[in-house]
């Protein structure tokens, strides 16, 4: 079994694969049903990408619902909650240092990083493809992210 990103409690989220490539993190995880967050933050920014199941939570003040094939940024230190859904939920995680983010960044190009974080996992679960080609696709998405659009709240893809 792949081991448990908490190994203390290896029935809430396990770790399915992981890379490292340059300065990005990529990880693709399974958290079970009804699996729960509280609040918390992180020092890093995410681009997410749903791959099955659902959930819902908060990200600073808007509420956000997780399906599949939904494109998520969370910035860095930005207080959120979540909670999984009944069958849980499969996501793949892009993290990395804020800098690399441009300034105020609240949005993320969904249609454009939806194909890369496709080309993505598809490496990641065929073990395919060098580290180069993790940053390259990476750092694209990484290019995907927009400015605060002071008219939109909540910071959903789109």
């Amino acid at each position: 079994l792949p081991p448990a990103l908490n190994p203390g409690d290896g029935r809430s989220a396990r770790l399915l694969r992981h890379a490292v490539a340059g300065p990005l993190r990529f990880t693709l995880k399974h958290y079970s049903p009804m699996f729960e967050q509280g609040e918390h933050e992180h020092p890093h920014a995410v681009i997410d990408l749903v791959v099955g199941g659902h959930g819902r939570g908060r990200y600073g003040v808007a509420e956000r619902v997780s399906q599949p094939g939904a494109v998520e940024f969370f910035g860095a230190r930005v207080g959120h909650t979540f909670r999984s859904g009944a069958v849980g939920i499969r996501t793949l995680h892009m993290s990395f240092d804020p800098s690399l983010a441009p300034p105020a960044c609240a949005d993320v190009h969904a249609p454009r990083a939806f194909g890369l974080l496709c080309q993505v996992l598809e490496r990641l679960v065929d073990n395919a493809g060098g580290d180069s080609d993790l940053e390259s696709l990476g750092l694209e998405l990484v290019g995907c992210l927009r400015q605060a659009d002071p008219f939109r709240v909540g910071g959903q893809g789109g």
